[in-house]
């Protein structure tokens, strides 16, 4: 930006103080630009432009130290000092920070909203979800996350594991359930963990569904278990 009363050196000096804070969020080191930043602003040593571009940096750091109410807060100050520049640059890289911002709290706010809904289902009985079922799809769903909630206590309930991929098989557009059915019975019986891991990698890999292929390896390095390749 030009400054009518300096000349270009002065104006980069005048600048200068935001040239560690920029390498650092180039480098996502978020806390040491904030407090960079921090200092700077405190200081007030920065002429106003330097100061706005200072805010929306200030908004950058906290939304990647996840700290998403407060950017949402720092980033109403910078559009307001942008605003007041008639710095359009400004405004229009601030409004994509907004997006961003935003975005990240609609994910946290989705986020929390399954965990809530997860913590309801683990509270409720397996015969309560199983009355309330709407589909043979959830209440197969139901047995798994059931099934999958005992092993996460240290408790693994085979029956109903082996309860739940009985019922999977038993739908004919299951393929999803067929396979978590089988991750969750891998869990639950370790002894039996390579067969069920295999198979149900069988069955995503036919289905064509790599997702689910996916989900396979993912539980398989996560009990130790290396699958054997497929023959063809």
């Amino acid at each position: 930006m030009e400054n009518d009363d300096d000349g270009d050196g002065d104006n980069d000096e005048a600048w200068s103080p935001l040239d560690e804070p920029v390498e650092a969020l180039r480098e996502e080191r978020f806390g040491e630009a904030l407090f960079l930043l921090d200092a700077t602003l405190m200081a007030n040593v920065l002429p106003e432009p330097a100061r706005a571009r200072a805010l929306g940096m200030r908004a950058q750091a906290l939304l990647g130290l996840g700290q998403l109410d407060r950017a949402k807060e720092g980033l109403v100050h910078a559009l307001r000092a942008a605003r007041a520049l008639g710095d359009a640059d400004g405004v229009t890289q601030l409004r994509g920070l907004n997006q961003t911002i935003y975005a990240a709290l609609a994910h946290k706010s989705e986020q929390a909203r399954l965990a809530a809904e997860e913590a309801k289902l683990l509270e409720a009985s397996l015969e309560s979800l199983l009355e309330t079922a709407q589909s043979p799809h959830e209440r197969v769903m139901a047995l798994i996350r059931k099934a999958n909630q005992a092993a996460d206590l240290h408790t693994p309930d085979v029956p109903l594991a082996r309860r739940a991929v009985a019922e999977a098989d038993a739908l004919s557009d299951g393929i999803r359930e067929q396979v978590l059915a089988r991750l969750c019975l891998a869990r639950a019986c370790p002894e039996e963990a390579e067969r069920w891991l295999a198979d149900a990698r069988d069955r995503a890999d036919e289905a064509d569904e790599p997702n689910l292929v996916g989900a396979v390896a993912s539980a398989a390095r996560a009990m130790g278990v290396r699958l054997a390749e497929r023959v063809f």
